[in-house]
Parts: structure tokens; C-alpha cells; sequence
């Protein structure tokens, strides 16, 4: 009898943050780097590209290119994390947007999903701050 790989694919993604924020003591001001998971973010899996999608509809929103072009939306939970399943085997871009009193961080980064399961990290190594 044959034996057939699964052509499912499962993704999990694990998103963190470094912040800086600073702490004043006394007339001492600290730099503190906190490694931090980015909690109840919502994140797009697109098939495309934004900048390729963005480049097709001019004048419209970030947000917009990722809700009208997205095949799947999830969101991390508590500790930074989702799963995403029943994907096919293929190229997605996941894509996300976060905003803090601090910085814009724009997420677009290409996963090369193979059947099974898939890890991704997102952090500030390729999340660019705008």
C-alpha cells in the first residue's frame, strides 16, 4: 500500500517586540530593552505581496490592501502567538500593522509554507518601523 504525504500545512506564528521604554531615577534616566509579545494583533495571509497588491490599487490604506486582499485573518492571543490552518502548500505573505505611543511597525514578510507544520517569528528583524 502507498503511503501519501499530507498536502496540509499548518503555521505558527510567534510575534514579540522590543520596547525601549525610559525609566527616570532620581536624575538618572534608563534605557530599559524589553522583549515583549505583541498580544490581540491582528495579522493578514495574503498570496501576494502588499507592495505588489498596493501597486494595483493606488491610494488606499495599508489596513484596506490587507482586509480586501486577505485569505485568512487571525489574531495572537496572550502570549503573542496564532495558529493558522488548512493553508495549501504555497508562497503567502503574512502582513500586519501595529501601533504603539512609540512607533509604527509594518509587517510583509514571504513564508514558503511546505505541507505540515511551519514556524514563523515576527519581530522587529523583519517588521519595518515607519
Amino acid at each position: 500500500m502507498k503511503q501519501y504525504k499530507s498536502t496540509k500545512c499548518y503555521l505558527s506564528i510567534d510575534c514579540r517586540t522590543t520596547l525601549n521604554p525610559t525609566l527616570f531615577v532620581g536624575r538618572v534616566i534608563y534605557k530599559i530593552r524589553q522583549n515583549v509579545p505583541v498580544t490581540e494583533q491582528t495579522f493578514f495571509v495574503l498570496d501576494k505581496s502588499v507592495l505588489e497588491v498596493s501597486k494595483e490599487n493606488k491610494n488606499i490604506f495599508w489596513e484596506d490592501v490587507f482586509k480586501n486582499n486577505a485569505i485568512k485573518t487571525v489574531e495572537t492571543n496572550l502570549k503573542g502567538t496564532v495558529g493558522i490552518e488548512d493553508l495549501k502548500a504555497g508562497i503567502y505573505y503574512i502582513c500586519g500593522v501595529r501601533r504603539t505611543h512609540f512607533e509604527t511597525r509594518v509587517w510583509n514578510v514571504r513564508i514558503d509554507l511546505k505541507p505540515g507544520e511551519n514556524c514563523l517569528v515576527l519581530d522587529d528583524n523583519n517588521g519595518a518601523e515607519i
